[in-house]
């Protein structure tokens, strides 16, 4: 989802948020709780942001990237 947005893709960014509204709708309620999986492929502190833009762009993932913000 994050490559529409660096490309300046106005269209795709456009269809990814319908896509996005309709999962929070398919998601919000209560019989849906625990059953959404998010794999995350690697955590990285906020200072390697740009080790995961990176990764992101290389396609090498098969999962969510997370960024973890020190206190």
């Amino acid at each position: 989802m994050l490559t529409p947005m660096l490309k300046g893709m106005v269209q795709a960014q456009h269809e990814q948020a319908k896509i996005l509204r309709q999962c929070v709708r398919l998601f919000d309620h209560s019989s849906h709780q625990g059953q959404l999986k998010i794999r995350v492929s690697q955590t990285l502190p906020l200072e390697e942001a740009a080790i995961a833009h990176q990764l992101i762009e290389a396609g090498s993932t098969t999962g969510k990237i997370v960024l973890i913000i020190a206190d």
